[in-house]
């Protein structure tokens, strides 16, 4: 999928792009193309949903476009709530796969088991598209909500410090889990209240997601110390 910017860049940018890439398909979650625009690509079947503004004029939403020669078959519009999809299946390596192209306007309100039902399937399923939702709860499985989780308290924290391994690497900052061991326990306390209102929020700073590792140069008469990042 790509976003293709405005309505009349559509056209051009599929074509480019399906003809320099190459690709095996094309998702496209909003278009509002006309009726009398065509969006046709070399090599490529084209599907789409068909809307109806709220001034009365149809026009194409959601779309797909699959390269000829790769097994595939459009699939029924289903009947969601809030999202518009253009579903398809394809066979890839004798594997059973269905796409979907979504989109769900910013004025209508999300209706989540829409999203459910799209992963209902026992197969292989692929949605592409601009929600608009501001969701974070889309897992595998079921999330618990933020009332759900249980915060964690002082002792936890102190035991889960007690059980840090001392011959790990230090971070970027330099600090080792041994230089944690001894702090007092106000400072426990900070993190304590720190850690739950980050589980309160469900909101993870970015650099706790991310990690790495760089080597350090050899001191002398020593070996390679190897730094997260």
């Amino acid at each position: 999928m790509f976003n293709t910017h405005t309505r009349s860049s559509v056209p051009k940018s599929t074509r480019t792009r399906g003809t320099a890439q190459n690709p095996h398909v094309i998702l496209l979650g909003e278009t509002m193309l006309l009726d009398e625009v065509e969006l046709r690509v070399p090599n490529l079947f084209v599907y789409w949903f068909d809307e109806v503004s709220p001034r009365g004029y149809p026009y194409r939403g959601t779309t797909a476009l699959v390269r000829r020669g790769i097994v595939h078959k459009e699939l029924e519009h289903a009947p969601f709530s809030s999202v518009r999809t253009q579903r398809i299946r394809v066979y890839l390596d004798d594997e059973e796969l269905l796409l979907y192209a979504a989109y769900k306007p910013p004025s209508e309100t999300f209706c989540s088991t829409d999203v459910q039902t799209l992963f209902s399937s026992l197969r292989r399923t692929l949605v592409v598209g601009d929600l608009n939702a501001n969701s974070k709860r889309f897992l595998s499985g079921p999330a618990l909500t933020l009332q759900e989780v249980e915060p964690i308290s002082l002792s936890e924290l102190q035991r889960a410090v007690f059980r840090l391994p001392k011959r790990k690497a230090p971070g970027s900052d330099g600090i080792t889990n041994a230089a944690l061991m001894p702090l007092p326990i106000v400072c426990l306390a900070a993190l304590t209240r720190l850690f739950n209102g980050i589980l309160q929020t469900g909101h993870f700073p970015e650099m706790w997601k991310t990690g790495g590792a760089m080597q350090e140069p050899p001191r002398a008469g020593g070996t390679c110390r190897y730094m997260r990042t």
